[in-house]
């Protein structure tokens, strides 16, 4: 993958909503963030007690997880309502082999992602090539 390219999806967030800031949740430093950000928006690092957000980008976070629902459920709570939840994790596909993330726990198809966003009340705006053995998403809520 390209340095920052985690980060190729923005313009494709500001264009469904032109936000002033991002909170991330990643596991990458602070510092290569921001060397990364080629955009017109603040990327902030997200904390667990920021409530009330108008975008959240979480970059193959979910398959940490020990919990997904639950972590759906933190993500709900912190959007404001209309906000984004960028999404990207791997998913399992038929006739694509993908090497898990070292500390993966949770394994994913299209499918179950979906009905997790449903059933915690987010509604998908947009899809970033369907049979990629990454899925990158963003959900309303």
């Amino acid at each position: 993958m390209i340095s920052g390219g985690y980060l190729t999806d923005i313009p494709q967030l500001l264009t469904i909503n032109p936000v002033a800031e991002i909170y991330l949740e990643t596991a990458r430093p602070p510092a290569l963030i921001q060397r990364d950000n080629k955009y017109p928006v603040t990327l902030i690092t997200l904390s667990p007690d920021y409530v009330g957000l108008k975008a959240v980008w979480s970059d193959m976070m979910l398959p940490l997880q020990e919990d997904p629902a639950a972590y759906f459920r933190q993500k709900f709570h912190q959007l404001a309502p209309g906000g984004l939840l960028y999404l990207s994790t791997p998913v399992k596909r038929r006739f694509r082999k993908r090497y898990p993330l070292s500390a993966q726990i949770n394994f994913f198809t299209s499918g179950n992602i979906m009905f997790l966003l449903e059933q915690h009340g987010f509604k998908l705006l947009w899809r970033k090539d369907r049979f990629a053995p990454l899925l990158r998403i963003i959900a309303r809520k």
